[in-house]
């Protein structure tokens, strides 16, 4: 990888070849819109054993992503997800997109959240991801595994000739997913 070359061998600052959201920004925290300034949507992605449950806030402005993660821890139990929510604004009447696991759905239900199942299908990835693609994106400084996930989620390559692939790495993508839950089913309707 010529990019990998130019950091190791020649010492150079070098790209990460095949990022998926090359062109985020981070801000800082204080430039974050204040919750009383806009309608935030909340979304999540379930981890258990292995993989951490993400939780992101989401907030657009014209044509301006605004992106906070919350949460990014294994083995949450859904009283804790609900803690996590309230104290980063989240009211009852909200709703919460989310991947599709109807037990987790239930007892979030059972709590007072608004959980919905976050649109989902064949190619809802790709659509996705374009879609967040065609905003301007920019996270909060305080997001640390948030950036760290957007370096390394890359598109797959083919073996033997290196040609990206038209489908990302099924790794690295916890809160990637959870963003595109929620950019996804609210606001594809607005872009169609």
């Amino acid at each position: 990888d010529y990019e990998l070359w130019k950091v190791y061998a020649r010492g150079l600052t070098g790209n990460i070849s095949g990022v998926i959201f090359p062109n985020w920004q981070v801000i800082d925290e204080g430039d974050m819109p204040k919750d009383d300034e806009v309608d935030w949507i909340y979304s999540i992605d379930f981890g258990y054993t292995n993989d951490p449950t993400a939780i992101v806030k989401v907030a657009k402005v014209a044509n301006t992503l605004f992106i906070k993660e919350l949460g990014y821890e294994t083995g949450l139990p859904p009283v804790t997800i609900r803690q996590i929510l309230v104290s980063n604004g989240y009211k009852d009447s909200m709703p919460l997109y989310c991947e599709h696991d109807a037990d987790m759905v239930r007892l979030l239900r059972n709590l007072g959240i608004q959980a919905m199942l976050a649109r989902k299908g064949q190619g809802s990835i790709n659509a996705g991801i374009e879609l967040i693609n065609s905003f301007d994106v920019k996270y909060s400084h305080l997001s640390k595994n948030l950036h760290r996930e957007r370096g390394m989620y890359i598109w797959e390559t083919e073996r033997g000739t290196g040609k990206m692939t038209n489908m990302p790495i099924d790794k690295n993508n916890h809160l990637m997913d959870a963003i595109r839950y929620g950019v996804y089913t609210k606001y594809l309707r607005n872009q169609i």
